[in-house]
């Protein structure tokens, strides 16, 4: 098994934190350690790998770099995204509902 805990080392704290509280909120039952690690060598690898095609095809080397370090960054942001999504629309929907819950808790309180 890949050692996870020692990737999310690499990551601030304030962001580890960050990434905890919001896999809470989507209520996405994998940890901190686990989606970290993931989005990480996920990251990583296909930026080695486009940085390998793009080297075997004989582009510059600067072009390569920003290339890879631009699709590292994107597979880091794009997780996080999807994150943030279902967490809003968790948030949406119980805000959608708590007005029918208060209602009927207030009609049952009078009955």
């Amino acid at each position: 098994m890949i050692p996870f805990y020692r990737i999310k080392t690499l990551y601030p704290k304030p962001y580890v934190g960050w990434v905890k509280k919001y896999l809470e909120y989507a209520d996405l039952k994998i940890s901190v350690e686990k989606f970290l690690g993931f989005v990480f060598l996920y990251a990583f690898s296909l930026a080695i790998s486009i940085a390998l095609v793009l080297w075997t095809l004989n582009f510059s080397s600067l072009l390569i770099l920003i290339i890879s370090l631009t699709t590292f960054v994107a597979f880091q942001l794009i997780p996080n995204i999807m994150v943030i999504l279902i967490a809003d629309k968790r948030a949406r929907f119980a805000e959608e509902v708590l007005p029918d819950v208060l209602q009927l808790t207030a009609a049952n309180l009078r009955a």
